[in-house]
């Protein structure tokens, strides 16, 4: 099951109307395609930019929910037969599903998952056939850290400094002016 958003844009009239008839035949369109519906929310009535199956106003409803991706074109099919929604568009939420995933987010009836402790990490079983590991034998030198390289910024006594040659496309200025 994959995680969509609905944008409907609705019949104003019918809308203001009965929005609770309108909602629930919305929800009703979805559940009849196997999605579950995790939030409805009415947006704004607006004027629309051109004339939509004959209206020049309507109420956009925002619909997220689950559904399988098989259910996505037949819903779309009876969103186009259904008189009261004008158009509709449905988008994958990606981010929905990353959240599912992580455990950031539960959908309703979605088990909690059981906590995983952090600090033990579970140890191989040694088998009859394979030895267990030991543990090394501590160094002689014991903790010592290693010796210091030598820092990139000192300059080394045999060899003589330089000096970067000009870009070609300058001319050689000197460095020592008075």
């Amino acid at each position: 099951m994959r995680i969509y958003e609905g944008m409907f844009v609705l019949d104003d009239k019918r809308a203001n109307d009965n929005w609770d008839g309108v909602t629930a035949d919305v929800r009703r369109l979805l559940e009849k395609h196997q999605g579950e519906v995790l939030s409805l929310e009415r947006w704004d009535e607006r004027r629309l930019a051109y004339r939509i199956k004959g209206r020049n106003r309507a109420v956009y409803l925002l619909a997220r929910f689950t559904a399988p991706c098989e259910a996505i074109p037949p819903l779309e099919r009876d969103c186009k037969l259904n008189d009261t929604i004008l158009r509709v568009l449905f988008v994958r939420d990606h981010e929905g599903e990353k959240l599912v995933k992580t455990g950031v987010l539960r959908l309703p009836g979605q088990e909690e998952p059981e906590p995983q402790p952090q600090d033990a990490a579970p140890q191989p079983q040694p088998t009859p056939d394979t030895p267990a590991a030991t543990p090394e034998p501590p160094s002689p030198e014991g903790d010592q850290p290693p010796p210091a390289a030598p820092q990139a910024h000192e300059a080394q006594p045999d060899t003589p400094p330089t000096q970067e040659p000009a870009p070609p496309d300058q001319p050689e200025t000197p460095t020592d002016t008075p």
